[in-house]
């Protein structure tokens, strides 16, 4: 929707084509890169990082994006159910299960 949006504004044809698509690469490559939510969890929202300005501001940006906070709740979800790897202990942990009660 917001690569269409933004390509409206453009008068031709390939720029708003190659724009739509590279918005599109960009939401894409943001997904893969914050499932993994290991790293964006300690720069963005640890205590010693999260008041700096700059990190306020790309934080503020990246919340906007809809994947960054899909990609950073499946991630953590993917990583508490499943057996994962622990970046603190770097060993293979078992996940908890989710039952119903």
């Amino acid at each position: 929707m917001g690569a269409f949006l933004v390509s409206t504004f453009v008068e031709k044809m390939e720029q708003a084509n190659r724009l739509s698509y590279s918005l599109i690469l960009g939401v894409i490559l943001c997904e893969l890169l914050f499932t993994n939510y290991f790293l964006p969890l300690k720069i963005f929202y640890s205590e010693s990082l999260q008041n700096l300005p700059e990190v306020k501001f790309v934080r503020s940006i990246l919340e906007m994006v809809p994947t960054f906070v899909y990609s950073l709740n499946f991630g953590i979800v993917a990583d508490e159910s499943s057996k994962h790897l622990d970046c603190v202990v770097v060993a293979w942990l078992d996940g908890k299960p989710y039952t119903w009660e």
